[in-house]
Order: structure tokens, then C-alpha cells, then sequence
């Protein structure tokens, strides 16, 4: 003899399937948008040549980074130096690598497939491109005006320290 089965528990299997199956589907369409993002992201990251702005930061880095291994290994040969330098261009190519993919899934984290698309055509156009090229200039230049102020600055600063904490 079949089991009677009662039309409310039915209906509450049906719900409860179409609501697992919605979910299933929306984060998968979540995935799928973000993946969209995270590909457009990532061209933005090229178009603005992000990867070539933090390779030279990278280089510029390398004499601070070399220092700081000679700090940690003071017994360095000249030849140990040539090594660690090898080793530190490998390094900072990987984790540049790295660093694109990070910065590309922030901008997919934050701003909408829509969004991303409207910066990713502005910056394709003259003045983006424009914008793209002088912006290691502005940055340079403001990083120079702040070292500068800095040093002009700091030490009215730490005599103003000094005479506020009594030791004149």
C-alpha cells in the first residue's frame, strides 16, 4: 500500500528545493559577475600600466631591499651580493606578479562590472592616456615636494616636541 504523503509537506519540500536551487544559482551568478569584474579589472590593471609603475618602484626599492639583506646577513661576500641581487629581481618579479592580481580583485571587490568599464574606457582615451603616462612624473615630484617639506618641517616639530615634554 503507498505511503499517503500530505500536500503541505510537498509543498514545503518544493519551497525549500526552489530556495536551495535559487541560492545555488545566484552565487553562482555572483561568481560569474565577479569573475567578469576581475577580467575587465585585470585590463585595467594593464592599461594603466600598473604592472610596469610597480616594477620600476620595485627597482627603485632594490638598493633599500639589498641593504636590508646585508643587515640580516652581514657576512656577504661580493659574490653573495651578485647572488642576492639574482635572487631579489626573481623575487620582486613574482611578486609583482602577485601584486597585479591583488590590486586587480580589489578593484573587482569594490566597484561594479559597469563601473570598472567606464574607468577602463576613460583611461583608453587621450586625456586617460594622458593621465597614465604623467602620473609616475606627479607622483615623483609630489614625493619629492613631501620629502622636502618633511625635512624642512620635522625639526620645528621635534623641538616643539622636545620643549613640551621638558627636555630643552
Amino acid at each position: 500500500m503507498p505511503t499517503r504523503v500530505e500536500p503541505l509537506k510537498i509543498l514545503s519540500f518544493l519551497v525549500a528545493l526552489t530556495l536551495v536551487f535559487s541560492t545555488f544559482t545566484a552565487a553562482t551568478a555572483q561568481d560569474d559577475d565577479h569573475e567578469r569584474r576581475l577580467a575587465i579589472a585585470l585590463e585595467l590593471v594593464e592599461v594603466t600600466q600598473g604592472e610596469q609603475l610597480t616594477l620600476q618602484i620595485g627597482q627603485q626599492m632594490s638598493p633599500i631591499l639589498v641593504e636590508e639583506i646585508r643587515r640580516n646577513i652581514p657576512d656577504m661576500s661580493a659574490d653573495d651580493t651578485v647572488i642576492a641581487e639574482e635572487m631579489l629581481g626573481e623575487f620582486l618579479g613574482d611578486f609583482v606578479g602577485d601584486l597585479i592580481k591583488w590590486t586587480a580583485k580589489l578593484y573587482a571587490d569594490r566597484f561594479t562590472f559597469q563601473e570598472l568599464t567606464e574607468v577602463l574606457e576613460f583611461h583608453k582615451t587621450e586625456i586617460g592616456q594622458k593621465m597614465i603616462s604623467e602620473m609616475p612624473r606627479l607622483m615623483n615630484e609630489g614625493a619629492r615636494n613631501g620629502r622636502n617639506e618633511m625635512q624642512q618641517k620635522f625639526p620645528h616639530f621635534v623641538a616643539e616636541l622636545r620643549q613640551r615634554l621638558g627636555r630643552n
